[in-house]
C-alpha cells in the first residue's frame, strides 16, 4: 500500500475513533460511578484534588489501576 494512502487510512480511523467515544462520553461517566478508594467522583477522582492523585502509587486508586494497565498495554502492543 502507498504510505500516503496508509496514513490517511490511519487518520479516518482515529478520527472516527474519537468521534465514537466522544458521542458514547456521558454514558461512560455514569457507568464509572465512584472511586472505591477516595470516594471521588471519577474519572476525576481526587486527581482534581491533588495532580495525580491524592493517592498517585497506591495500588488500590483508580488512577494507578489505570496508569499500569496502559502501561502494560502500550509495552504488549509496542514490543
Amino acid at each position: 500500500m502507498i504510505p500516503l494512502i496508509a496514513n490517511l487510512l490511519n487518520t479516518e480511523a482515529l478520527q472516527l475513533m474519537i468521534h465514537r467515544i466522544h458521542g458514547e462520553m456521558e454514558q461512560i461517566k455514569q457507568s464509572l460511578s465512584t472511586c472505591q478508594h477516595c470516594g471521588e467522583s471519577l474519572p476525576e477522582g481526587c486527581a482534581k484534588l491533588k495532580a495525580g492523585g491524592l493517592f498517585k502509587g497506591d495500588a488500590r486508586c483508580w488512577h494507578t489501576m489505570n496508569r499500569v494497565r496502559l502501561s502494560n498495554f502500550v509495552s504488549k502492543t509496542c514490543q
